[in-house]
């Protein structure tokens, strides 16, 4: 019997050919087999593909949206050409598309036909990008992926979740991709390396989280509650690894401490608001018998949101 690898993770990229093409059913098909969420193989909408569609005829002209009404999208098409130094444009056509089925028409016959057959390929099809968008999303949803290089390509999975490569890589195999695996063992240089990755991946979490309380808006119950959920993935990813961070535990910590103390600030300023209501008080021109206080003013509580940075 093989013994166990002992490993912190495995550094992991993928290669999908260019010009790469496949049947969304096709693809579902694929991540079902490998025991993964082929939902996660999206279905494109019509708009979207007619914007996927537009990027192929653009050459010698600008395309343009021009409205959006009524269940269809109008776009402009207007042609481009360098005459003596200078561009001139003129005006060829205004094509829609049915955002529910798809179709297309307008009143030029040969860019209606164009149109229509791509927007069908891209209904139909997916391709290099979109399995990288795939991919990212299965790491996101169901596992870890952390860049160890600033331009991407290349990425850390913690132990944790090289199960999930496995079925990633039988998927990528058997549509002519591939994910390529190094397992990086137990060692201090790893483990380092490691926690590396993931502190700057959570520093990024953190940062996010603090510009989202920047733009919070403290009158908007979304806004708070958006900013509170991304406090409690912050939480979850660093409860997740903390022995993994080992000494940049401390590090997140603090950041962590700074950016909840900042929220917490902002929403006792709701509390600071009601109670700065009302006129500014005047000296009595008469002595005043001691009375009981009149009752506040009766407010809408505002939403239980410091329960949330226990």
């Amino acid at each position: 019997m093989a013994e166990k690898f002992n490993g912190v993770g495995e550094i992991v990229s993928w290669e999908v050919p260019a010009g790469f093409k496949i049947e969304a059913e096709v693809l579902r098909k694929a991540m079902s087999d490998a025991g993964l969420n082929s939902k996660m193989a999206r279905d494109v909408c019509a708009s979207n593909a007619f914007r996927r569609a537009t990027h192929e005829m653009k050459e010698n002209r600008v395309i343009r949206k021009v409205k959006d009404e009524n269940g269809f999208l109008y776009f402009q098409f207007t042609s481009e050409h360098l005459k003596g130094g200078e561009y001139e444009y003129s005006k060829e056509c205004v094509l829609r598309i049915n955002k529910d089925s798809g179709v297309v028409s307008g009143q030029n016959p040969g860019l209606v036909s164009l149109a229509q057959n791509l927007v069908d390929e891209k209904i139909r099809f997916r391709y290099k990008t979109d399995i990288t968008n795939i991919l990212k999303r299965l790491f996101r949803d169901h596992g870890d992926l952390f860049p160890i290089c600033s331009n991407g390509g290349a990425y850390f999975v913690p132990q944790q979740h090289v199960g999930l490569c496995s079925q990633i890589q039988q998927m990528l195999q058997s549509i002519g991709a591939k994910l390529r695996q190094w397992e990086q063992a137990d060692s201090p240089c790893n483990s380092a390396n490691a926690a590396e990755a993931i502190f700057d991946h959570i520093k990024e979490m953190v940062q996010e989280y603090s510009e989202l309380i920047a733009d919070m808006d403290i009158s908007n119950d979304k806004s708070i509650a958006k900013t509170t959920l991304k406090l409690s993935a912050v939480k979850m990813k660093m409860s997740f690894y903390q022995d993994t961070l080992c000494e940049y535990a401390d590090d997140i910590d603090g950041l962590l401490l700074d950016a909840t103390r900042e929220f917490g600030d902002k929403l006792t300023g709701i509390q600071s608001d009601v109670k700065d209501v009302g006129p500014e008080p005047t000296e009595p021109t008469e002595p005043v018998t001691e009375r009981a206080p009149e009752p506040a003013p009766v407010t809408e509580p505002a939403p239980d949101w410091m329960s949330q940075l226990a």
